[in-house]
């Protein structure tokens, strides 16, 4: 396998945990919280909307500064 789908299958499986439990995770900055996949350098950023939705903000390197996604957490 790909090492583009290693990638892509640990993101969906990730994506998968935050859905089932969204709760789990640490709180990053005020409602957003952060899901780090195990085997890549990145972080998924994460709000919950409702009981219902979960909105991904943004999945980053965790070398990029993590404030890029702030403009999109409003």
């Amino acid at each position: 396998m790909s090492l583009a789908m290693r990638f892509l299958s640990e993101l969906y499986t990730e994506i998968d945990t935050v859905a089932k439990n969204p709760e789990l995770f640490q709180l990053k900055y005020k409602n957003t919280k952060v899901r780090y996949l195990r085997k890549f350098p990145y972080g998924i950023y994460y709000r919950i909307v409702d009981e219902e939705l979960i909105e991904i903000l943004s999945v980053i390197h965790t070398n990029r500064n993590p404030k890029i996604w702030t403009k999109r957490n409003r």
